[in-house]
């Protein structure tokens, strides 16, 4: 019985040594790891225009009416300038009241402000100056930015995951060589994500305040497309032999 457990144990051991020597060999085996970003710069092939009209007066009634009467033309406008009606949509309706304080801290009431926000995509782009000087002329007197980016993009970002990897791997061969090793497969790989920067214009950039008011004055000519850009980053663990 005694010899039994004996050969029972030393057969235990035995395995054991061997799970241990394979743990180990395991966790020594050598990786690299590296990480790498590509970045793909696109024309842009779609804007972004928001715009809105805003109206103050004293009675609530007053501010609502005109508010409504100017967004109904700019909206008229907006659509006889080619933008479908699909591509226009609210994106802030609101009306606040305004007051005053006299040297004691006492409130007054002065008035109502009413704000009417609409954003509007532009599929043409060589008519986003016009489309914003139609609305503006037609009575919108906010005008907040005009973004450009891509409507799709997808393809983009699969040109930069592509840069990318292989970015990472000539990193990888890189370490490896200087290491005196061979780069083996990848052990795993692993994305951070699209990183999507479109270009943004604000009517500040180029044009005063007081220019936006004046009626017929052509804010439009002034606005630049740029270009946007789509980035990708890998990280990326070889194994080494």
């Amino acid at each position: 019985m005694k010899r039994i457990i004996t050969i029972v144990l030393s057969a235990l051991l035995v395995v054991a040594l061997a799970t241990t020597a394979f743990a180990a060999t395991a966790i020594e085996a050598p990786t690299v790891t590296v990480s790498a970003t590509a970045k793909i710069t696109v024309e842009p092939d779609i804007a972004y225009v928001s715009l809105g009209v805003r109206t103050e007066n004293k009675s609530s009634k007053t501010a609502k009416q005109e508010n409504t009467e100017l967004m109904t033309k700019v909206l008229a406008a907006l659509k006889k300038a080619g933008v479908d009606e699909k591509d226009i949509q609210t994106s802030n309706l609101s009306m606040y009241t305004n007051y005053s304080w006299d040297n004691n801290g006492n409130r007054k009431l002065t008035g109502y402000t009413v704000d009417n926000t609409v954003s509007v995509t532009v599929r043409d782009l060589d008519k986003v100056g016009d489309i914003v000087d139609a609305a503006m002329n037609a009575g919108a007197n906010q005008f907040n930015n005009v973004s450009f980016g891509v409507e799709d993009e997808e393809d983009y970002y699969i040109q930069a995951l592509t840069q990318a990897t292989k970015k990472a791997k000539r990193r990888a061969s890189a370490i490896a060589a200087a290491s005196e090793m061979t780069l083996g497969k990848a052990v795993s790989i692993s994305s951070d994500g699209a990183n999507y920067n479109p270009y943004v214009y604000y009517a500040e950039d180029a044009v005063a305040d007081e220019a936006v008011k004046v009626e017929g004055a052509s804010i439009g000519s002034t606005i630049n497309s740029g270009t946007v850009t789509v980035t990708a980053t890998i990280n990326a663990t070889y194994g080494m032999k």
